[in-house]
């Protein structure tokens, strides 16, 4: 939780995505044509996508995009990181904590791998929803207008966990680590 509470500031002050990017990857998504996205003002970016506020038949939406210029950066890093750790292997006979290091920096590219995969995270809202106790809230995402770069989900107003009491916010977390 340490380490978490130290990456938050990663998420704080994200420039603003290039729109160029986050257009063409919509328009490859097979999104209804009466969805209005407005893209000159993010709800919130984030180090991999932003969430951008939509409407259709008078309902607003949020619609997570990962731009697919930000996710070939990523990819590129990645296959850097896949380099660093075939030199750790070659060298792990060598060097004391080469194998810890591959070992960390495997978990860290499967994860990366699945939050690039929007998909994911659709699935893992409907397994939460149903265990989360009375007040906490999951947006309903729409699976048939998401893909691998981009979630459409209902819009709800803004709570982060971290605003709940520590005790309820234990609670929930325990409750999470149980069930999953």
């Amino acid at each position: 939780r340490e380490q978490q509470r130290r990456f938050e500031v990663f998420q704080e002050d994200v420039p603003h995505r290039d729109v160029i990017d986050v257009r063409r990857t919509l328009e490859f998504a097979f999104l209804p044509h009466d969805l209005q996205i407005n893209l000159e003002r993010p709800i919130k970016e984030g180090t991999i996508g932003g969430v951008y506020r939509a409407t259709r038949q008078g309902k607003t939406f949020a619609v997570k995009v990962i731009p697919d210029g930000k996710r070939k950066d990523i990819l590129e890093s990645l296959d850097l990181i896949a380099t660093i750790r075939k030199y750790l292997l070659i060298s792990d006979y060598r060097e004391p904590g080469a194998r810890a290091l591959d070992d960390f920096l495997g978990f860290y590219v499967r994860t990366i791998h699945e939050e690039l995969d929007l998909m994911n995270e659709v699935k893992n809202a409907s397994l939460l929803a149903p265990i989360l106790p009375q007040g906490f809230v999951i947006p309903r995402y729409d699976e048939n207008l998401s893909d691998i770069n981009v979630a459409v989900m209902e819009y709800l107003p803004s709570r982060r966990l971290k605003d709940v009491g520590v005790l309820e916010r234990e609670s929930v977390i325990r409750r999470i680590d149980e069930e999953l």
